[in-house]
């Protein structure tokens, strides 16, 4: 459920960087994804220079709207206290939802 990933695409790479400040250092390919990862095109765990982990997922751009309300959901309730539910973090241009070669990416921080 990978392969959308290619870490040798450094335009993609840039992308990463441009839109969360995520600084690529590898694919965690030993960290099982819980949930379901038929709602998805793919899905994969990354970590960045410092550690950091991060779930980005990949959706048909006809998903869009649909995953925007679900991130504005989720937001809604985690500035209301339920920290259970993992945000999705913006990208640095306000987005939930930024769209590379056609599909759209959703990224929030890994627990």
């Amino acid at each position: 459920m990978q392969e959308f990933f290619n870490q040798g695409n450094k335009e993609f790479i840039l992308w990463l960087k441009q839109q969360w400040n995520v600084e690529f250092e590898c694919v965690r390919q030993d960290i099982d994804i819980q949930g379901s990862p038929e709602r998805t095109l793919s899905r994969v765990v990354i970590e960045n220079k410092g550690g950091n982990l991060f779930l980005l997922e990949e959706f048909l751009k006809s998903k869009f709207q649909i995953r925007k309300n679900v991130a504005k959901a989720i937001e809604v309730l985690n500035d209301n206290g339920l920290k259970q539910a993992l945000l999705y973090q913006k990208s640095n241009y306000g987005e939930f939802l930024p769209v590379y070669k056609g599909t759209c990416f959703l990224n929030m921080s890994w627990p």
